[in-house]
């Protein structure tokens, strides 16, 4: 996967840097839940699919039809798995970055109104 693209923090205030991250966060939040919800779907699909091939007499070619559709089923699945475990590191470096930060601006004693916006 790509790195990430790093914000410029000359061109931006603090409270400017916070609401960026804030607004990352929150996007990637909403793309793991959708990513999720996805794979869900695709669960009940897969069952739905072997429930009617299992009441299907035994033809060969309906079985080879599902067999087809595991192989496609499992890629999805593993590429979804890859993409939430990838969104769900970026959630963690931006919470980590987010919470040394806000340790860093309680000692020099700024940035209190943006505090506790992600805990």
């Amino acid at each position: 996967m790509a790195t990430q693209p790093q914000i410029a923090t000359e061109e931006f205030g603090p409270q400017e840097q916070v609401n960026v991250l804030l607004k990352e966060y929150d996007t990637l939040r909403a793309e793991i839940i959708a990513r999720t919800n996805n794979c869900y779907q695709l669960c009940a699909a897969a069952a739905a699919a072997l429930a009617w091939l299992t009441g299907r007499a035994n033809e060969w070619t309906l079985w080879a039809l599902y067999a087809f559709l595991f192989l496609i089923s499992a890629g999805v699945a593993f590429a979804l798995y890859r993409d939430i475990n990838a969104l769900c590191s970026r959630v963690s470096t931006i919470e980590k970055g987010y919470q040394s930060s806000e340790r860093r601006q309680r000692i020099i004693g700024v940035g209190d109104s943006v505090g506790r916006r992600l805990g």
